[in-house]
């Protein structure tokens, strides 16, 4: 059986961390899709995190952050619809 590493189960909470931060960017912007949003970037974190280790995880992290913040900004400029 394969153990858990302290640092495995910090790196795991941290990708939970980003795909928190991605749900309250998206949800910020109005769409509905926002927890759907967060769930797939946890997920898909972990998987890089697994796969292909932590460097490919926190360049996957760091290119999703910088996404949802520019769609945060994007949707922030926008005039509300009357």
């Amino acid at each position: 059986m394969p153990a858990i590493s302290l640092f495995g189960l910090i790196a795991f909470v941290l990708q939970v961390g980003v795909g928190y931060h991605v749900y309250r960017s998206t949800a910020a912007t109005g769409t509905g899709s926002a927890a759907i949003a967060g769930v797939i970037a946890a997920v898909a974190g972990s998987f890089f995190l697994i796969r292909y280790g932590v460097l490919a995880a926190l360049i996957f992290d760091f290119v999703l952050s910088f996404v949802t913040v520019l769609i945060r900004d994007r949707s922030e400029r926008r005039p509300a619809a009357r």
